[in-house]
């Protein structure tokens, strides 16, 4: 979920950029390179997809979802590809990218879905406890996040 969440803030930033908005930064190919990477490391998206599969999707659904978690991880390898090879944006490469973004967030709900309805509710907690979490410590003074 918070990889999706992640998805969705690039996706958002980077049509915002390619229909001219400023979002207050500028924006280069090689950022989304390395903050691909860094999401993949940081989530460990290929390792816990592989334990979900392995622990919490029925069996009968298993197949379907390594399938779905190779698209996944496909995905973001597509990501880190497009943007490698690109030295600045133009308007179409930022819209390309951001597509593609858009399909990684669809591709993730739908290994979302494997799970039982018990499961989700429990990872829908764990996400908007841990958004709660860090909006109040972004609400502190002097607290940077």
């Amino acid at each position: 979920l918070r990889v999706a969440e992640v998805a969705a803030f690039q996706e958002k930033i980077l049509r915002l950029a390619a229909s001219g908005e400023d979002v207050g930064l500028q924006l280069a190919p090689i950022q989304f390179v390395y903050g691909t990477k860094i999401l993949l490391k940081n989530s460990n998206l290929d390792g816990n997809m592989k334990l979900m599969i392995e622990t919490e999707v029925p069996r009968k659904k298993r197949s379907d979802a390594v399938k779905n978690a190779v698209v996944i991880m496909n995905t973001f390898g597509e990501i880190e590809r497009k943007a490698a090879g690109l030295i600045e944006f133009t308007p179409e490469d930022m819209l390309e990218i951001a597509d593609l973004y858009a399909r990684s967030r669809a591709e993730l709900a739908t290994m979302f879905e494997y799970l039982p309805p018990q499961e989700q509710e429990r990872y829908m907690f764990y996400a908007n406890a841990l958004r709660a979490y860090e909006q109040n410590l972004a609400a502190e003074p002097d607290v940077d996040v």
